[in-house]
């Protein structure tokens, strides 16, 4: 008869889908430890298997919109997490911001090009291009005003 095999609570793959499902999460060992009153050295020994992974991690990990089924079966949850929501509202809300500041990068350059084209024009028409390159020059200093303003006010 063969010897009953005892049951491996330290599960190795466990701790990597652990340690992948933080990662998954955007976060650094040391930001996940700090955000969640965790201790570094406990969180390490849970993702490399050194140590159990403790009810309480699981929670953590759920609230924050880790697939704690994941975790521990290495299957997939088909019903997601409410929490995972949340995190996807927050990235929406970062990625509209981004857009937001493209389009104003954007807008910027194009009256850059508006003013250069004004200024060739009035080269090949023969109009005081030294005129038009100190109104363009005023119009880029104040630009550069109110970008350095906008920054430092965000």
């Amino acid at each position: 008869m063969a010897p009953v095999k005892k049951y491996d609570y330290l599960d190795k793959n466990r701790a990597k889908r652990l340690y992948e499902e933080r990662k998954k999460l955007e976060k650094n060992r040391r930001k996940f430890v700090q955000e969640n009153g965790l201790s570094y050295a406990n969180v390490e020994n849970w993702e490399t298997g050194r140590s159990d992974i403790p009810i309480e991690m699981l929670k953590i990990m759920h609230d924050n919109g880790g697939d704690i089924v994941y975790i521990i079966t290495g299957e997939r949850s088909n019903t997601g997490n409410v929490n995972n929501v949340g995190n996807l509202d927050r990235r929406i809300e970062e990625l509209e911001e981004r857009v937001s500041e493209l389009k104003n990068h954007l807008a910027d350059k194009e009256e850059i090009i508006s003013l250069q084209r004004k200024q060739l024009e009035s080269i090949s028409n023969n109009s005081d291009p030294s005129k038009i390159a100190s109104e363009a020059a005023d119009i880029l200093k104040q630009k550069r005003n109110d970008l350095s303003s906008n920054e430092s006010a965000g």
